[in-house]
């Protein structure tokens, strides 16, 4: 069985063995002003089929992979701060018709926003800062995205880089990246 419309809020988790707040299978659910520090895994963690779930004003700093990892439908990542991670800031792979709006997402150590075999995902005013790869990157058979008003600066190779088709992107700002 799921789980099914949980409230999660206000927790500290910190030197997690696995991964640092997971999310399989599961629908109707709300994370809210979660701090995952120092975890050997993702820091958040949304697979499955799960639906409908919401990540909001959490704090992912300082893991050991992805921040938040999402390979689940219709999602919403709001307004977290993603930092310091070992490696993508927020990896969406397989995931459709997620939005994902008001993040910070900086220093992780390889791309900031992965976007990866998704199809209408929508990414709106969120900030890619100072990640070591690319920071917004959309690849494989992603399309039918929405990229819009994201400010994307100071990373160590492409602001934006696409390797998908069929994509919009549009009014954002890219700058300093090497």
């Amino acid at each position: 069985s799921s789980a099914e419309t949980n409230a999660v809020t206000g927790n500290r988790i910190f030197r997690s063995g696995g991964n640092g707040l997971s999310n399989a299978g599961a629908t109707g659910n709300y994370f809210y002003d979660n701090t995952v520090e120092s975890t050997v895994g993702y820091g958040l963690n949304c697979d499955g089929v799960s639906a409908n779930n919401y990540f909001d004003s959490n704090t992912v700093t300082d893991g050991g992979s992805y921040g938040v990892y999402l390979a689940a439908d219709s999602n919403s990542i709001t307004g977290n701060r993603v930092e310091n991670n070992g490696a993508d800031g927020l990896f969406v792979t397989g995931g459709d018709s997620n939005t994902v709006t008001g993040n910070l997402v900086a220093r992780n150590l390889a791309y900031g926003f992965n976007i990866a075999n998704s199809t209408a995902n929508y990414l709106y005013n969120n900030l890619a800062d100072s990640n070591s790869n690319i920071n917004l990157y959309l690849s494989g058979t992603s399309q039918d995205n929405r990229i819009d008003s994201n400010t994307v600066v100071n990373g160590n190779s492409d602001g934006i880089s696409l390797a998908a088709d069929s994509n919009l992107i549009t009014n954002n700002l890219v700058e300093n990246n090497i």
